[in-house]
Formats: structure tokens, sequence, C-alpha cells
């Protein structure tokens, strides 16, 4: 009971509320498109995502903390039972990808997905590749949240894909990097001390601060992009509301970087909000119209 405890506690719940909302979106659009939804393949897919996401979590604490286990909090779970969760969460995925596989009947869109968000969510852990070291870490990231989930879960429903995935889907992928920008702020001296490979140590505080300024107005620009080439304008409006948020975002990062004492948490909390609201929103437009 005590290493399940901990094994608990590895788990980081945003990412896994994110998969869920993401998911959604993706189901969401095929509603809106007028496709008959199947419950059992939202199910089984969504299971298949929450499952890809719980091994890579284990995956990578198992690596992180081999790397020196001298360091080690004693109350830390040992990495090896890191290492046998990701197994048992890896064996499960496989009896869940066959199971969706016979229920589902999947066509080559659907299994080219699955095999990419796995790979994906696999490599970003596991050496030799390990992309969470990778100049690319945040983006692989990035693209499997915010594009690869809700494209599985539409596929799971349609049988394809469809402009409104996209034209609905890419605006996320920039806030979700500004997001990660945000987040890795607070750390920034230990990781240089530490020699940690983040977007942030790679680029310098005043460069990461430069795009991630940029991503959120890339963002607003791209939702704005789709709304021309047809998506409905009145499932973007709401989106359109965050906008001041992100702007309040960009002005207290730059507040921060003139001198004034940070905040990190809420720096971290704006992040989320500016990637969470906008996600949500557009989920919710697309399930009630």
């Amino acid at each position: 009971m005590q290493n399940l405890c901990r094994l608990a506690r590895l788990l980081n719940l945003l990412p896994l509320l994110g998969g869920v909302l993401l998911y959604s979106l993706g189901v969401g659009i095929a509603h809106y498109l007028g496709i008959p939804i199947d419950y059992g393949k939202y199910t089984l897919g969504q299971i298949w995502i929450i499952l890809i996401q719980l091994s890579s979590m284990y995956l990578n604490q198992y690596f992180e903390t081999s790397k020196n286990t001298r360091k080690m909090n004693l109350k830390e779970i040992p990495h090896n039972r890191s290492f046998t969760a990701s197994i048992v969460v890896l064996t499960v995925t496989a009896s869940a990808t066959v199971l969706l596989i016979r229920y589902g009947d999947l066509v080559p869109a659907t299994l080219l997905v699955m095999a990419l968000a796995f790979l994906g969510a696999f490599f970003y852990a596991t050496p030799p590749i390990r992309l969470r070291n990778s100049p690319y870490g945040e983006l692989i990231n990035a693209i499997l949240l915010s594009n690869l989930v809700p494209a599985l879960a539409f596929t799971l429903q349609t049988d394809e894909l469809h402009r409104m995935l996209a034209m609905s889907t890419f605006p996320l992928t920039p806030l979700y990097l500004a997001l990660a920008i945000s987040s890795e702020y607070p750390h920034y001296g230990n990781d240089l001390i530490n020699k940690k490979q983040t977007i942030l140590t790679r680029l310098g505080w005043e460069n990461g601060m430069r795009l991630h300024n940029m991503l959120i107005i890339t963002a607003f620009l791209l939702l704005a992009l789709a709304v021309v080439f047809g998506m409905p304008f009145r499932n973007a409006l709401p989106v359109f509301f965050v906008i001041p948020l992100g702007f309040f975002q960009i002005w207290y990062l730059g507040h921060i970087a003139s001198g004034a004492s940070p905040n990190w948490k809420a720096l971290t909390v704006l992040g989320v909000l500016l990637y969470g609201i906008p996600a949500y929103l557009l989920s919710f437009t697309f399930w009630i119209r």
C-alpha cells in the first residue's frame, strides 16, 4: 500500500487532465460534424491515452533517478519500482491496444496516429533517444497532447482526418510551448547548474521570454487564420476573449524581467490557464453546437 501511494505521488495530474480535455475536443469536433458518437470507442480510446501517459511518466521517473540514485530522497520510491510500474502499465496498454483494434476495426489513419502517439510518449522518456533531453522535447510533448490526442479521438469516431481538426488544434500547440517556457523560469538557475536541457536553458532568459511572447501572439493569429479558412466564428469567438489573459501573461513576464519580485507560482498558473481555457472553450462550443 505504501508503494502504491508513492507511485500515485509520481503522477502529474495536469497532463492527465489535459489528455482528457484534448481527447474530448477531438470527439467534440466529430459531434459538431454530425457523426454519431460511439461511446465504447470513446472510453477505450481515452483509457489508451491515459495508459501511454502513465507509462511515459513512470519510465521518465526510472531513467531520471537511475542517473544518480545516491541523491535520491529516502522517501522517494526506488527507481526499480518505477520501472516495474512502467512495465505493468505497458502490458495493460498492449492489452488495451488489442481490445481497441478488435472492437474498433481501425483504419490506417487511426493506426498511424496511435503509432505516432505511442512512439513519441515512449521515446520521450527512454534512452537512447530520450527526447526529454533533446532540443525537441517540449515540441514533441506539445504535438502529442495538443494534436495527436484529439486526432486519435476524432479518427476513432470518423475513420478519417478533417481540416476542422487542424484548425482547432494548431493554435493550442504554441500555447503549450508558452506554458512549457513559463513553467521553466522558476527552475532556470538550478537547470543551468545541473546542465539540464530545457528550451529555456538552450535559449537563455531573454530569448526565452521573446519566444514565449511570440508563441502567445502566434496562437491567436493561427486561430484568426482558421476563421478565415472556414472555422465557424461562433466556435472561435469565446477563445478570442482569452486574449487579454495572454497579454497579461506577456506583461507579467516582462515585469519580472525588469526587476520586479517574481511570483513563480502565479506565472505558472497563468500559463496553465492560458492553455487550458482555450482548449476547454473549443471543446465546449463543439459539443453544444
